[in-house]
């Protein structure tokens, strides 16, 4: 699932390029929706394109938790009495 993926990436990249002559690409958006993809086909089964909307708002609910929290020992900073 992770080969197919990374191939989907190198395939979007070709097609960006292809269609512009050239390209600009935001480096961490462009990782994390096939990262997402991979993880999400693991656990749900389901695959969604490059530019799906829908996996761009799934994208952008995950960078707004990242900011909202502490990922310093995530688990225990939730959760006081498991330290």
């Amino acid at each position: 699932m992770v080969e197919d993926e990374a191939q989907e990436l190198v395939e979007h990249i070709y097609k960006t390029i292809h269609h512009n002559d050239s390209a600009v690409f935001n480096v961490p958006t462009l990782f994390n929706v096939h990262i997402l993809n991979s993880l999400w086909r693991m656990l749900a089964g389901v695959r969604y394109g490059a530019e799906d909307n829908r996996m761009r708002e799934l994208q952008g609910i995950l960078n707004e938790l990242f900011r909202s929290i502490s990922m310093v020992g995530t688990t225990f900073s939730h959760f006081p009495i498991l330290r």
